[in-house]
């Protein structure tokens, strides 16, 4: 009888799992491993934006071309994680799909030398070391944590042994795409799968634990889902906009740079040179609407707006992209936004997007509005995620979620290595400056039931073992039309709200901050010195009231569930951050 032994007890859930790895080429000076292949602080001139100094790249190794002819002997499997839903969660069954069925399953590699890695990223946050701030490139961290050659080799040929072509592989080569039907699928991973229907969108369900042959032990860190393979081959055409004025109401850029302390930066022309912004897309943004709507705000860019399509382009618009892209446009007007693109916005897809913009290595802040409830997407997915938004930080990547609007923990701003931004409403006087600022009590907000919690979050919650969110708040309450930020779609002008726009907005902020630093060099993941640096926590503006009193997770003095450590002044983020 074949014998199956489960992979699951091996896995922790919180900050990190135990991992299978190999040898680093990396170097330990002394104070720990560094990354062999180069690291330095990632310096811009504070008036050209011109780049003064970087991390080098560098080449990969080829992909070690396996063959498994003759097949392996082996009368073991063993499980790896999935992605996939099981019936007893709260699904509805739809039955086996048709084995032909053209599909599509994301596969997650497993990295080598995760402790090395772990243990250089945290001294790479911490001011007193050598490493402080000194980041890899994009291709070096692929090249020293990426999966091994061999094993990412023999991986593509065992699914090419039961049919599946495997025909994009990330540029960190951490994840891929294996492409074939619903039959080689089950027969791959010894597995039996079904449609099901969850919040009301159609996924895949497994009824048994996915396996491999034992031999195929620590290659394949877990299949993170299938999707039905799109056949979409060109992005939709815009079909225009119509000119209009200035909306009659609506909150000011000017006055959102005066009270979140921007306007200095602007002042000495930091308008975000030299910087790339990169905004999680999904669905295509009418370009036609972004370019009208910062015509009429008078927003005057140099920097490039360009759609990066990662895969599969998408097949229709969505509104959260051309939102996301005026606010982020608007606010840094001279960095580059970057719209990664997916083929669609399920969260398979926008895992893909996701690790590719980390992977091209090209931007210095990455926002995404798309945030879930922790209970609607699969941990397996939530933990990809975490891993990615580390590697970004270890390339200077500043990851910035939305916290979402359901008052709960949400994905990804749940991930310790992401930086949750909450909700705030905002009342100005009439020269412009700030009255009053309170919390929005729809913004996500709480304890984590997945990720542990980080050092940095020690000294909050003493009784509790989880993470925090959120992390801070800005302004984005649509209820007052005077103060509320204004979106331009399809002709028409209306008062937006959602955390879903500040997380745009504080991305392109912390492009004129990178910008500004000059040698003190770009900021990176900013949770650590935001939780741990007394002078940084002074620079914000601490909101200790709010407009309902609901459910305990409201806010006072200090950091609270509701808006973190409060609202921002961006200018302080270049002196208090070290």
């Amino acid at each position: 009888m074949m014998q199956i032994l489960s992979m699951r007890a091996v896995f922790a859930i919180g900050l990190g799992c135990l991992w299978l790895f190999a040898a680093c080429s990396g170097e330990d000076n002394g104070g720990g491993y560094t990354p062999s292949c180069g690291v330095a602080k990632i310096v811009v001139d504070p008036v050209s934006g011109e780049l003064v100094s970087g991390p080098p790249n560098v080449e990969l190794d080829e992909i070690t071309d396996v063959s498994l002819d003759p097949w392996p002997q082996s009368l073991t499997r063993i499980e790896i994680r999935d992605g996939f839903w099981r019936l007893e969660q709260d699904v509805v069954d739809k039955g086996a799909p048709a084995p032909e069925t053209a599909v599509r399953i994301l596969v997650w590699m497993s990295m080598q030398g995760y402790s090395e890695f772990t243990g250089w990223l945290d001294r790479l946050y911490d001011p007193t070391q050598a490493d402080y701030l000194a980041f890899a490139s994009s291709s070096c961290i692929a090249k020293e944590f990426g999966p091994e050659p061999q094993k990412l080799g023999r991986s593509i040929a065992y699914l090419e042994h039961y049919g599946l072509r495997v025909d994009r592989i990330a540029k960190n080569r951490m994840i891929f795409w294996a492409t074939g039907t619903v039959a080689q699928v089950e027969a791959a991973f010894q597995t039996t799968l079904h449609s099901i229907v969850r919040i009301k969108r159609a996924d895949y369900a497994a009824l048994t634990p996915l396996t491999v042959p034992d031999f195929m032990a620590g290659h394949m860190e877990a299949v993170l889902g299938m999707q039905v393979l799109p056949t979409n081959l060109t992005p939709p055409p815009d079909p225009g906009t119509q000119e209009t004025t200035v909306p009659s109401s609506g909150i000011r850029f000017s006055e959102i740079a005066d009270v979140y302390g921007l306007s200095p930066l602007y002042q000495a022309g930091q308008k975000g040179k030299g910087q790339s912004i990169g905004i999680m897309a999904g669905w295509a943004g009418r370009m036609s609407d972004i370019q009208e709507y910062l015509r009429v705000m008078g927003i005057e860019r140099t920097g490039a707006i360009t759609d990066v399509y990662t895969d599969f382009p998408p097949e229709k618009f969505a509104d959260e992209t051309t939102v996301n892209t005026q606010l982020a446009a608007a606010i840094a007007p001279d960095a580059d936004i970057l719209l990664y693109h997916s083929a669609d916005n399920t969260d398979l897809s926008l895992c893909w997007a996701l690790n590719e913009a980390i992977g091209e290595g090209k931007v210095s802040a990455i926002s995404t509005s798309y945030a879930h409830q922790e209970a609607t997407v699969s941990w397996e997915i939530q933990e990809f995620m975490s891993r990615a938004a580390r590697f970004a930080a270890a390339q200077g990547i500043t990851f910035i979620s939305a916290s979402g609007d359901s008052r709960e923990v949400d994905a990804p701003g749940n991930s310790p290595w992401v930086t949750s931004i909450g909700s705030t409403i905002l009342t100005l006087d009439e020269n412009g400056q700030r009255k009053t600022e309170v919390d929005a009590w729809f913004g996500g907000r709480g304890r984590s039931a997945l990720f542990a919690k980080p050092d940095y979050q020690s000294a909050l919650d003493p009784e509790g073992t989880r993470r925090l969110t959120v992390d801070l708040a800005m302004h984005c309450f649509p209820g007052n039309a005077e103060f509320a930020i204004m979106s331009y779609l399809r002709g028409t002008w209306f008062p937006n709200g959602g955390t879903s726009l500040v997380a745009p907005i504080l991305a392109g902020m912390v492009g004129c901050v990178n910008q500004a630093r000059g040698e003190k060099g770009r900021i990176g993941f900013i949770n650590r010195a935001l939780y741990t640096v007394p002078e940084f926590q002074a620079s914000f503006y601490d909101v200790t009231t709010g407009l309902f009193d609901v459910g305990g997770k409201e806010v006072g003095k200090g950091w609270d569930y509701g808006t973190g450590w409060g609202a921002p002044n961006m200018s302080a983020w270049i002196p208090t951050i070290p």
